[in-house]
């Protein structure tokens, strides 16, 4: 779960969640989003990844890249519409 202002984004558990493969946890994810002030649902949306933070309009992901290399952290736009704007 993830909160954006008054927004909530839910990531309901799936069965691939307990696999070993990493590689399977990282494809598209169903994303549940709910305004907290209404109290209602918005909409559900397809996320290539879990973001490690959403904040203002953005969701973040981080590539951690070991002892050896820089982390990498990619921004990206969340459409309006996500919000129901």
């Amino acid at each position: 779960m993830k909160v954006d202002g008054n927004h909530v984004f839910l990531f309901p558990y799936e069965e691939k969640d307990n696999q070993e493969e990493s590689s399977e946890k990282l494809k598209d994810r169903r994303v549940d989003v709910f305004n907290l002030d209404a109290g209602t649902y918005v909409t559900s949306v397809i996320f290539p990844f879990i973001p490690y933070v959403i904040r203002n309009d953005y969701a973040y992901e981080m590539r951690y890249g070991g002892r050896e290399e820089f982390t990498i952290i990619n921004k990206y736009k969340i459409d309006p519409a996500v919000y129901g704007k």
